[in-house]
C-alpha cells in the first residue's frame, strides 16, 4: 500500500527525460525530507523561553512566523511546480529558499555562533548543486555569502555577557569554506557536464557507424548482392567499424529450427569455422543456443561462474561474446555473434546500437531472400512462359499441319484445284485454274498483292486457315492505290473468307461422313434378323451393289489351309 502510494506520489511521466525526471524525483524527495524534520523540529522546544518554535510563532515572535513561512510556503510551492511540471525557477530556488528562512535565518538571529551555522551555510551551495545547474550553485552562494555577513553584523547586537569570536576571522574562515565549497562543486558540475558530452559524442559516434554500415548493407541489397556476399561484408565492416571488436560472424537458423549454422565469419579462424560448417543447436548451453531460443541479447563474460560462453580453439582471445538476436516479424531466424579482447567491452549503454545492427542485418537478410525468391519465381515463370510459348508455337504447327493435309486431301477428290472466275462487266463466269501472276505472288509470299496496270489496279490477297494458305483471291479496281488501312481491310475480308471456306469443308465432310454411317447402318439393318449365313451374305452383296454401284461381288468363307487361286483373282 504504502509502494503504491509512494509510486503516485514521485510518479513524474510529465517529464520526458530520464536525467530530468530522477532530477525533479530527488527534489521532491528533499522538500519532502525537510518539510517532515523541520515540523519535528519545530514541535521540540528549545531556548530559554523553553517553548516550540510553533509556539513562539502563536507567541507573535516575528522570526518564528517568518521561518515557518518560508518552510511551508516554498516547500509546498516547490512541490506543486514539481507536480504539475511547470519547470520554473522555483525549483531550483525553492530548497535554498526553505533552508534559508527557516535554518540559516535563525542562525543569522543567534550571530552565527552555533556549531552548524557554517554547515547549514554551505548547505545553501549544495542545494544549488543538486539541479545540476551552475546558475543555482553561484546563486546558493551568493545566498551564504550574504547570510553569512548579516549574520556577523548581527553579534553587534547581542547582549555584552555574550561571548562573541572575532567576526572579522570568522568572516575570512567562512568565505573560504563557501569559495571552498563552490569551487569544488562548479568542478564537479563541470565533470558531469564533460561526461554527458562526451556520453552525446559517443552516441553520435555510435549513431554514425550504424547509419554507414546501414547504408552499405542497404547498398549492397540494391546492388543485387547474394546472401552470403551481403553477409561477408557486413561482419567485416563490423570489425573495421569497432576497434574492440576482433571477431564478427553471422549464425542462421535451418529450417527445422533445430540448430544454428555459421553463415558468415571473419578472419582466418571464421574461414576455417566454415570449412567445417561450424554448427550449435538452439538452446544448447553456449551463447548463440541460448540467444536463438530466448531472443534476448547475452553478453558473456570468461571467468565468471554462471556464464555461457564456450571456448572456442580458433578464438582463444576471446574474454567477452556478445550475441544480439535476429529477428524477422517476431520470428527469430539467427544471431549476430560479436567477440573481443578486452574486459570492459560491449557495456550497457552500446547494447541497444548492437541490437539495432542486429535488427537491420535481419532485415537485410529477409530482403535477400526475398529477393532470391522473387528472381527464382521470375526464371521460373520465364522458363513457363518459354514453355508454353514452345507448346503453342508446336500446336500451331501441327495445326498448320493438319490443315494442310487435310486440305490437300479434299482438293484431290475435287479433282486437284477449285476455281471460278467471274467479269462482272461481261457477265461471265468460268472455273479456269490458272494462276495469274498476283495470285502466284499472294499464296507463294502469304501478304496481299498490289499491282497496277493502267488504269486498273489489281489486288490479291491469301486465303488462310490457322495460318496455312489454302489459296488466293484476286480482284480489280478502277484506278487508285489502296491505301496500307485499305490493304489491312483487303486481308481482314480474305480471312474471313477463307474461315467461311473451312465452314463449309467442314460442312461437307461432316454430311458425306454422315451419309456414309447413314448407308453402314442401312446394310447393318438389312443383315440383321436373318436365320442363315447365306442368306446374309446375299443381301450384304446386294447392299455393296446398291450403295457403291458395285457390279460384281464376290464373298468367300473359308478354313485355315490355303486354297488354291483363279487366274482372274478368285477362288
Amino acid at each position: 500500500m504504502m509502494l503504491r502510494y509512494l509510486d503516485r506520489v514521485f510518479n513524474l511521466d510529465q517529464y520526458t527525460s530520464r536525467s530530468e525526471r530522477d532530477r525533479m524525483q530527488l527534489t521532491m524527495f528533499i522538500v519532502l525530507t525537510a518539510l517532515i524534520f523541520s515540523t519535528i523540529y519545530a514541535l521540540q522546544a528549545f531556548g530559554s523561553v523553553n517553548s516550540s518554535l510553533f509556539e513562539r510563532a502563536l507567541q507573535g515572535n516575528v522570526l518564528a512566523i517568518i521561518s515557518l513561512n518560508c518552510l511551508y510556503i516554498f516547500g509546498l510551492l516547490t512541490l506543486l511546480d514539481i507536480r504539475q511540471g511547470w519547470r520554473s525557477l522555483l525549483v531550483e530556488l525553492g530548497p535554498m529558499l526553505m533552508l534559508l528562512g527557516s535554518g540559516v535565518l535563525l542562525d543569522i538571529n543567534g550571530g552565527l555562533l552555533s556549531p552548524t551555522s557554517t554547515m547549514s551555510l554551505v548547505g545553501l551551495i549544495l542545494l544549488g548543486a543538486l539541479t545540476m545547474r551552475l546558475r543555482a550553485v553561484v546563486i546558493g552562494f551568493a545566498l551564504a555569502l550574504g547570510a553569512l555577513v548579516i549574520g556577523l553584523i548581527q553579534r553587534d547586537t547581542l547582549a555584552a555577557s555574550v561571548f562573541i569570536p572575532n567576526s572579522t576571522q570568522d568572516l575570512l574562515v567562512g568565505g573560504l569554506y563557501l569559495l571552498a565549497a563552490l569551487a569544488l562543486l562548479m568542478r564537479f558540475l563541470r565533470n558531469i557536464s564533460i561526461a554527458q558530452r562526451e556520453s552525446i559524442e559517443q552516441i553520435d559516434v555510435d549513431r554514425l557507424r550504424l547509419a554507414t554500415l546501414t547504408t552499405q548493407i542497404a547498398q549492397r541489397i540494391s546492388g543485387r548482392a547474394n546472401l552470403n556476399e551481403l553477409l561477408n561484408t557486413a561482419v567485416d565492416e563490423i570489425v573495421n567499424s569497432y576497434a574492440e571488436i576482433y571477431h564478427a560472424q553471422v549464425f542462421l537458423i535451418d529450417e527445422e529450427g533445430r540448430s544454428a549454422r555459421l553463415i558468415a565469419s571473419t578472419g582466418e579462424p571464421g574461414r576455417l569455422l566454415l570449412a567445417r560448417q561450424h554448427t550449435l543447436d538452439v538452446g544448447s548451453r553456449s551463447v548463440i543456443g541460448q540467444v536463438t531460443q530466448a531472443a534476448n541479447p547475452i553478453i558473456a563474460r570468461t571467468g565468471s561462474s554462471n556464464t555461457v560462453h564456450r571456448r572456442n580453439e580458433f578464438l582463444p582471445e576471446t574474454v567477452v561474446e556478445a550475441a544480439f538476436p535476429l529477428q524477422v516479424g517476431g520470428r527469430v531466424i539467427g544471431a549476430l555473434d560479436l567477440q573481443s579482447k578486452l574486459k570492459d567491452a560491449f557495456p550497457d549503454e552500446q547494447a541497444p546500437v548492437f541490437q539495432s545492427l542486429a535488427d537491420t542485418i535481419a532485415i537485410a537478410i529477409d530482403n535477400a531472400r526475398l529477393l532470391e525468391e522473387a528472381e527464382r519465381r521470375v526464371r521460373e515463370n520465364e522458363r513457363l512462359v518459354e514453355q508454353t510459348q514452345r507448346a503453342a508455337r508446336q500446336v500451331e504447327q501441327l495445326n498448320r499441319e493438319l490443315t494442310a493435309r487435310t486440305w490437300d486431301e479434299y482438293l484431290e477428290q475435287k479433282g486437284g484445284q477449285i476455281a471460278i472466275n467471274i467479269d462482272f462487266q461481261r457477265v461471265t463466269a468460268n472455273a479456269e485454274p490458272k494462276l495469274t501472276a498476283t495470285l502466284e505472288r499472294a499464296i507463294t509470299d502469304n501478304h496481299v498483292v498490289q499491282t497496277d496496270i493502267g488504269n486498273i489496279t489489281i489486288i490479291s490477297a491469301p486465303l488462310r486457315v490457322r495460318g496455312h494458305v489454302i489459296g488466293a483471291i484476286e480482284f480489280e479496281l478502277p484506278g487508285g492505290t489502296l491505301t496500307p488501312e485499305q490493304l489491312d481491310l483487303v486481308q481482314a475480308v480474305a480471312d474471313r473468307f477463307g474461315t467461311a471456306v473451312e465452314t463449309t469443308r467442314a460442312y461437307e465432310i461432316s454430311r458425306r461422313a454422315a451419309q456414309r454411317e447413314a448407308m453402314i447402318n442401312d446394310i447393318g439393318s438389312r443383315l440383321q434378323g436373318r436365320n442363315r449365313v447365306e442368306t446374309v451374305l446375299e443381301e450384304a452383296a446386294r447392299g455393296l451393289q446398291q450403295s457403291i454401284g458395285a457390279q460384281r461381288v464376290a464373298i468367300r468363307l473359308t478354313p485355315r489351309r490355303p486354297l488354291e487361286v483363279t487366274e482372274n483373282g478368285g477362288a
